[in-house]
């Protein structure tokens, strides 16, 4: 890879990167809202499905989109690893400003509920990735047909 496709591809990460997190840390108030607004919890949700969809649901479509169109900017022989740095930047962001404290004696389910959110965006902006890397294949037929 070219130097020049190296700082034009970390650049745009970058900026991908900025605006999927800002829209991400915005929007997602609104989006968790829509799920946990006037419901009450006896205990501990412990996989929960409404959970789920309010913590991992948002993050996992940030990141998807974000790994979407950033593997369409990305230039080079090697975009998915561009995408899964992108995914792993969003990881890495929410480890640094999350804060947990889980008992020792807490349940299997508990720990998956919070680490779980490392790895959503990780999967999340490879399954964009891979989307964006069929449209472009469909693309690509459709236009030698």
């Amino acid at each position: 890879m070219r130097d020049r496709d190296w700082i034009r591809n970390s650049l745009i990460g970058l900026v991908v990167f900025v605006l999927a997190t800002a829209g991400r840390l915005y929007a997602g108030l609104y989006w968790s809202k829509a799920f946990l607004l006037d419901r009450t919890f006896e205990s501990r949700w412990a996989l929960d499905p409404t959970l789920l969809v309010a913590i991992w649901g948002w993050d996992f479509l940030v990141a998807l989109v974000a790994g979407f169109i950033f593997f369409l900017l990305v230039k080079g022989k090697r975009p998915l690893l561009w995408v899964t740095a992108l995914g792993l930047g969003f990881a890495l962001f929410k480890l640094r400003f999350s804060h947990h404290w889980i008992s020792p004696e807490a349940d299997w389910t508990v720990y998956v509920e919070d680490y779980g959110a490392y790895v959503v965006p990780v999967i999340a902006a490879l399954a964009g990735g891979y989307l964006a890397n069929v449209a472009r294949t469909i693309q690509h037929f459709r236009r030698g047909a």
